[in-house]
C-alpha cells in the first residue's frame, strides 16, 4: 500500500514545490500594506494545507499542462469517476468563494503581522482565486460537455468505430420529451442552482446568474413540447459539447437567433455557425455543399454566456456516422431553447427560433378548427399517431438549395422532396373526418412549422427552385395563417412573390419558394425571344406552339436557360418535384388557400403533371411508376377522389403532344 502511494506524495510535492515557488515570485512583486494579519490565519492558508485540497490541485494541474495522456490533465482524467464527480460538486459549491472571503475579512480585522507576511498572504489569496478560476473555466471541458476540449480530437463518448470508414456510431436518438433535472448543489458564484434541460440528443445546464438574485430558473415547455426558461441565464454547458474533429473543424455548434440575411457574394447561403466542415474543394473530413461556416456565429465554444431574455439558442449534434451515404445532411440532431422574461401561458406555441423577436403571439386556443375539411378517408391513409411521430422534434431549416445540408435526420427529413411530401400528408389527413384529438399533434406541428418558416423568410432565407430541394416552405405558412387568423402569413404569397420578368428592358426575378420558383408559363419575354431563351434553335426550347402551356423548369426563376420543354428531358421534372407537391396543393385548395398562395400557374401545372403522369402509368408502366406521379402513394388516391369535385381542372388548350411535352 505504501509503495502504491509513494508517487502520489511525490506528485503533491511536486505541485506545492511549483506553487511555493509562484506564490515566492508573487510575494516578492507585492506591495507592503498597512492591513495586519494573525499567524493563525496565515496557517489556515499556507501551501500544506492548500494542496491537500483536491480543488486547488486540480485547478493547478489544469492550468499547467492542458494535454493528454502522461500528464497531469491525463492524470486527472484517468481519475475516478465517482470522485471526479464529488469533487466537482464540492467545488461548484460557494462555500469556497464564502471562506476566501471570510479570510480576507479576518485579514481587514487582524493588527499583529508584518507587512511582509501580509504580503504573502495576500499574494496566496490571489494565487487561491486564480486557481478557483482557472478550475472552472477548464474543468467543463475535461469532466462534463460545456466548452471545448483544450485537445485536437472530438469530445465524443467512446462509441464503436466503423472500420473501414473510421466513423463514430452515433448514440441512440433520446426521447423528445423534455426532461428537467435540477442539481443538488448550489453554483461557486451565486449559490443559485444550476438545472439540466434536455429535448431530443440535447441538454443544456445552465443557472439564474448571480445580478439576477438568488433563486431557481423557472422553466416549462411549450404546447409543441420546446422547452423555455426566464431569463437571464446562464449557458454553463451543452452536451454535445463543443468539438474539433480529426482534421480540424468545428462540431456540436450553437447559434443564437439565426438569420439568413448574411448571404455571400454570388447569392450563396448565409454563415451558419453549427457545423465547421465546410470547405472549398472539400478536402478531407469534410461534407459536400455545406453552408459556409463562421466560428463567430458559433457561441458554444465560449462556454458559460449568459443569455438575456429574448433570445433562441439552437444547438445541434453534429453527424459522425456517415455509412448511408443516401444521406448527404452534416447533422444528426437539433434543439431550441427559447429564454422569455416572463411564462408564457399554457398552450402557447414557441416564438420562433430565427431573428430577434420572441414574442409569444400564438395559443392553442387560437385555432380556428373549422377552416379544416371532413373529407371521408380514403384506403391505405396511415393514422395519424404513426404520421405525427414524424414531427414529434424540432424541425431546423435554413435558406438556399443547401439548406438539406443542415437538416438533423434524426428530426426531420433532409431532401426537399420528402420533406414536403411528408407535410403534404400530414395536411391532408387533418382535412379529413378524423376525430379533432387525433387531428391535434399534427395541427400544432403544422403550425409550429409555419411560424418558424414564416419568421425564416422575414429573416432572410430564401429557397430558389433546385432540383429537389427546395419544396414544402409555403404551405405550413398558409396554414397557420389559417388556423390562427394571422393576416401575415396568409398573405405570404403576395408579400414574397416568386418571379422572373423584364420590366424597361431589364430582368428582375425573385427566388423564394421552390415551387414558385419553378413553375412559370411560357410567353414571348422579349421580341424573338420565348422564355428568356435566347437560342429558339435547341431541341429542347420552346417555340411559338409552347405558348401559355404552364411549364416546369428546374431552377427557371435564377437560371431559365436550364428549362426543357421535353418531359423527359430532366429527370428532376418526375422524381424529385411535381410528385412531392401532390398534398400540399390539395390541402391548399380543400382550405380555401388557392388565392392565399397566388400562383394560379402552379396549381395549373400540378393540374397538367397528374394527368400526364397518370397517361404514362397507364400506357408505359414499365418506365413510370406512381412514385413518378406521387411521393405518397395515398395522397395520390385522395388527388383522384377529391380534386374533380374542388373545380377549376386544367385542361390543355394546345396540342396534345405539347401538352405531353413531347
Amino acid at each position: 500500500m505504501e509503495s502504491r502511494l509513494l508517487p502520489l506524495q511525490i506528485f503533491r510535492t511536486l505541485l506545492a514545490t511549483f506553487a511555493a515557488l509562484a506564490l515566492f515570485l508573487a510575494s516578492t512583486s507585492a506591495e507592503a500594506s498597512p492591513i495586519r494579519v494573525s499567524r493563525q490565519n496565515f496557517k489556515v492558508l499556507s501551501i500544506p494545507r492548500v494542496f491537500r485540497s483536491q480543488t486547488v490541485g486540480r485547478a493547478l494541474g489544469c492550468y499547467l499542462r492542458p494535454q493528454g495522456r502522461g500528464t497531469i490533465i491525463g492524470w486527472l482524467k484517468r481519475g475516478d469517476e465517482k470522485d471526479r464527480r464529488v469533487d466537482l460538486q464540492a467545488i461548484k459549491s460557494s462555500a469556497v468563494r464564502r471562506d476566501m472571503r471570510a479570510t480576507a475579512r479576518t485579514i481587514q480585522n487582524s493588527s499583529h503581522a508584518s507587512a511582509a507576511l501580509l504580503s504573502r498572504l495576500q499574494a496566496r489569496l490571489a494565487l487561491q482565486e486564480f486557481l478557483l478560476n482557472q478550475f472552472l473555466t477548464c474543468v467543463p471541458s475535461l469532466f462534463s460537455s460545456g466548452g471545448e476540449a483544450p485537445t485536437a480530437t472530438p469530445t465524443i463518448p467512446a462509441t464503436p468505430t466503423n472500420s473501414e470508414s473510421g466513423a463514430v456510431t452515433p448514440a441512440p436518438t433520446a426521447t423528445s420529451t423534455p426532461t428537467i433535472n435540477p442539481t443538488s448543489s448550489p453554483t461557486p458564484s451565486s449559490g443559485n442552482p444550476s438545472v439540466s434541460i434536455t429535448r431530443g440528443e440535447i441538454t443544456w445546464t445552465l443557472r439564474r446568474p448571480i445580478s439576477s438574485g438568488p433563486g431557481s430558473v423557472s422553466q416549462g415547455t411549450f404546447i409543441t413540447g420546446d422547452p423555455w426558461v426566464v431569463g437571464p441565464v446562464e449557458i454553463l454547458s451543452i452536451n454535445p459539447g463543443s468539438a474539433i474533429s480529426a482534421e480540424g473543424y468545428h462540431l456540436n455548434g450553437s447559434m443564437v437567433n439565426p438569420t439568413y440575411f448574411n448571404r455571400q457574394p454570388g447569392d450563396l447561403p448565409a454563415l451558419q455557425g453549427y457545423d465547421g466542415r465546410a470547405a472549398d474543394g472539400n478536402p478531407a473530413g469534410t461534407i459536400a455543399w455545406l453552408p459556409p461556416y463562421s466560428a463567430a456565429l458559433n457561441v458554444a465554444r465560449n462556454l458559460p454566456f449568459t443569455l438575456s431574455a429574448g433570445n433562441s439558442l439552437v444547438s445541434v449534434k453534429s453527424r459522425i456516422d456517415f455509412s448511408n451515404t443516401d444521406q448527404k445532411t452534416g447533422l444528426q440532431a437539433a434543439s431550441v431553447l427559447t429564454i422569455l422574461s416572463s411564462a408564457p401561458a399554457s398552450g402557447s406555441f414557441r416564438p420562433p427560433y430565427a431573428g430577434n423577436d420572441k414574442t409569444v403571439r400564438f395559443n392553442e386556443s387560437q385555432l380556428q378548427w373549422n377552416q379544416l375539411q371532413q373529407i371521408p378517408l380514403v384506403s391505405g391513409a396511415p393514422s395519424a399517431a404513426s404520421l405525427a411521430s414524424g414531427f414529434s422534434n424540432f424541425w431546423l431549416d435554413w435558406g438556399g438549395w443547401n439548406s438539406r445540408m443542415l437538416h438533423p435526420i434524426a428530426n426531420m427529413p433532409e431532401y426537399g422532396r420528402d420533406l414536403a411530401s411528408l407535410i403534404g400528408e400530414a395536411a391532408v389527413l387533418v382535412n379529413m373526418n378524423i376525430p379533432q384529438n387525433q387531428k391535434r399533434p399534427l395541427v400544432l406541428a403544422l403550425v409550429q412549422m409555419g411560424i418558424d418558416f414564416y419568421a425564416n423568410v422575414v429573416n432572410g432565407a430564401r429557397w430558389g427552385g433546385t432540383g429537389g430541394q427546395c419544396s414544402g416552405r409555403k404551405l405550413p405558412i398558409l396554414f397557420a395563417g389559417a388556423m390562427l387568423g394571422d393576416t401575415s402569413m396568409l398573405q405570404v404569397g403576395f408579400a414574397y412573390p416568386s418571379y422572373r420578368r423584364i420590366v424597361n428592358g431589364q430582368v428582375q426575378n425573385a427566388s423564394v419558394f421552390g415551387e414558385d420558383s419553378q413553375t412559370f408559363r411560357v410567353e414571348e419575354t422579349s421580341p424573338g425571344s420565348i422564355n428568356f431563351q435566347s437560342s429558339p434553335s435547341q431541341p429542347q426550347h420552346y417555340s411559338s406552339a409552347h405558348l401559355t402551356l404552364p411549364e416546369w423548369g428546374f431552377s427557371h426563376t435564377d437560371w431559365p436557360v436550364n428549362d426543357n420543354r421535353f418531359w423527359d428531358g430532366d429527370p428532376y421534372r418526375r422524381c424529385c418535384t411535381a410528385n412531392a407537391w401532390v398534398g400540399n396543393l390539395l390541402a391548399a385548395r380543400l382550405m380555401g388557400l388557392k388565392a392565399n398562395w397566388n400562383n394560379d400557374i402552379l396549381f395549373d401545372y400540378q393540374d397538367r403533371f397528374m394527368a400526364v403522369q397518370l397517361e404514362r402509368i397507364i400506357n408505359s408502366p414499365s418506365t413510370d411508376a406512381h412514385w413518378h406521379r406521387s411521393w405518397s402513394s395515398w395522397v395520390e388516391q385522395a388527388w383522384d377522389t377529391y380534386r374533380a369535385g374542388l373545380g377549376g381542372v386544367w385542361q390543355c388548350p394546345l396540342a396534345s403532344n405539347v401538352c405531353r411535352g413531347q
